[in-house]
């Protein structure tokens, strides 16, 4: 009864959580791009390190903007 009265309530907030959030509900996964040389930010230009830790949890961890925000 429970799936009966409510299932439809809870798959459209699925659905619309995975569109804000960007994500496939198809099943299929997300394609990732594999680097196999590690980028380095030019050595002559120095970077606070508020925005080297955002450039290397951006680039090296694989998070979001959202997710560093």
């Amino acid at each position: 009864n429970f799936i009966m009265m409510y299932g439809d309530h809870i798959v459209q907030n699925i659905n619309q959580m995975s569109q804000e959030l960007n994500l496939l509900l198809d099943g299929a996964a997300p394609m990732h791009t594999v680097m196999d040389e590690k980028a380095y930010t030019n050595p002559q230009r120095r970077l606070t390190h508020s925005k080297l830790d955002t450039w290397k949890m951006w680039h090296e961890d694989g998070l979001s903007f959202k997710e560093i925000a």
